[in-house]
């Protein structure tokens, strides 16, 4: 009986703990889901300015580097893409297999213009 009332007011000092560490749980989980979306919308952006510099790198008469960063800055601001938040870099090149690893292709940037026939799209961005 005595050891009972030894520990009854155990509670009252463990029970502000146990809320600021749930607070903490709950302020992590929002901002892992913020993280998750923010992704998301960047992945989507990326892969259509991937795909449209990719269309003008493979199209006839293909363009320069010019012509395909247009091309992929007008696909990326179709999907919400916003100047001046993010940077978006498109660069031209082959796709060529890689040799350690049959079945898997490597891109290389290159300047030559006829062998162009990939682009790889790199966007970055500074989240508060």
């Amino acid at each position: 009986m005595n050891k009972i009332r030894r520990q009854s007011g155990v509670l009252v000092f463990l029970t502000p703990f146990l809320m600021v560490a749930l607070a903490v749980v709950a302020v992590l989980a929002m901002d892992a889901a913020r993280l998750h979306s923010v992704k998301a919308d960047m992945q989507r952006v990326v892969n259509a300015a991937a795909t449209a510099a990719a269309d003008e790198a493979q199209a006839c008469g293909a363009g320069d580097l010019t012509a395909m960063t247009n091309r992929a800055l007008a696909a990326a601001k179709a999907m919400g893409y916003e100047e001046g938040v993010g940077s978006l870099e498109v660069q031209a090149g082959v796709l060529l297999p890689r040799e350690s690893k049959p079945g898997e292709l490597k891109f290389i940037q290159t300047p030559d213009i006829e062998q162009r026939n990939a682009a790889a799209v790199r966007y970055t961005r500074k989240e508060p």
